[in-house]
């Protein structure tokens, strides 16, 4: 599993002001707190979010500016710099 180290993930996106990876193993999904990662579960909440994955390029921005990207490598990243 890779999430909880920020790399190796799947898809990440941006729901009600928490980010979310999913795991590209399990297929499961992760929140960020800001300072680890935790595991939410195999379905995301009921929203219609975009998903970015690592072939889909494109960004999410949150409401305070920060802009969150997928690397193809599977790295989740908040302005450019990988989430650890």
């Amino acid at each position: 599993m890779d999430i909880p180290g920020g790399e190796g993930s799947a898809a990440t996106t941006y729901i009600n002001g928490v980010v979310y990876g999913q795991d590209s193993s399990s297929k499961d999904w992760y929140s960020w707190n800001g300072s680890q990662w935790t595991l939410y579960g195999a379905n995301l909440p009921a929203q219609n979010p975009t998903i970015l994955t690592t072939t889909s390029g494109g960004s999410i921005t949150e409401s305070n500016g920060v802009v969150l990207t997928i690397t193809s490598a599977g790295a989740i990243q908040q302005n450019g710099v990988d989430i650890p």
